[in-house]
């Protein structure tokens, strides 16, 4: 192996040593924000599922006025089939 050979070899090292840090780099900047991105789901999960419980207790008491509602104007129609 010649002198020229030699710097090649080492001119590719050298470069791919410089590729492995920047692949590192990215590594840790992608490991970050799937971090943030997990929270930022965890969180949104959160307010999905109060919101899902809302809707269903909304949804029960409008049933239940609705209930309330129709047995008021069953009485007041059977009232006034009594006129």
């Amino acid at each position: 192996m010649d002198l020229t050979e030699f710097q090649e070899l080492e001119d590719k090292i050298t470069q791919t040593l410089e590729k492995i840090d920047h692949l590192k780099k990215d590594n840790a900047e992608l490991r970050q924000k799937l971090k943030q991105m997990e929270s930022e789901l965890f969180q949104k999960s959160e307010v999905l599922n109060r919101t899902e419980e809302e809707l269903a207790n909304t949804k029960q008491r409008n049933e239940e006025k609705e209930e309330k509602v129709r047995q008021k104007v069953i009485t007041l129609l059977d009232r006034l089939n009594n006129l």
